[in-house]
């Protein structure tokens, strides 16, 4: 029962990401170049150890989702799987040895220098996926470097402020988590 619970916070968390990202900030355009992704936040905190093909199919059916109500054809579910695949190696990469085991991606498991370095490199291999991605047709070099730098520092900025957000401390060390 805790766990279907945990999976239905999950859901509706990744659906009011979902909507805020299509309908609120897919229409801001910093510059003409930059975009702030929040909903990448769901793959960022997926467990590395759970199952892999539910990872992937669920970042790509976000992907997918983003794609058809932006008009870009598999751009976003490319980056997003992409991200997805990547993710259980990153975290690794900022987690002790002794907490390999138990991993739960966030500023309480990691502390509040790698979690943020974390996300920024997560975030950095999406917005550059995306930005590649869009304009293979015609690369315009200093506004790809700019749309992905502007892109990232926001992007960041919203996850960060999303995880002081949704989770709070309860009764000191303890954690109650909501994303």
């Amino acid at each position: 029962m805790i766990m279907l619970v945990q999976v239905l916070k999950k859901v509706m968390l990744s659906i009011l990401l979902l909507a805020i990202q299509i309908f609120l900030l897919n229409r801001i355009s910093v510059l003409w170049c930059a975009t702030p992704y929040v909903y990448i936040i769901m793959i960022m905190i997926c467990d590395p150890n759970g199952s892999v093909s539910g990872r992937l199919v669920s970042a790509f059916c976000m992907g997918l989702v983003v794609d058809i109500f932006s008009d870009t054809p598999g751009v976003q579910a490319a980056a997003l799987t992409l991200l997805a695949f990547l993710q259980p190696s990153l975290i690794r990469l900022f987690m002790t040895l002794d907490k390999r085991d138990h991993i739960v991606p966030g500023a309480g498991s990691m502390g509040w220098v790698s979690y943020p370095v974390y996300i920024l490199i997560c975030t950095l291999i999406f917005v550059l996926t995306v930005a590649l991605l869009s304009s293979v047709s015609s690369p315009d070099w200093i506004t790809l470097t700019v749309g992905v730098v502007l892109s990232t520092l926001m992007s960041v900025a919203l996850i960060l402020c999303i995880e002081l957000v949704f989770r709070r401390n309860i009764r000191g060390n303890k954690r109650r988590r909501f994303l």
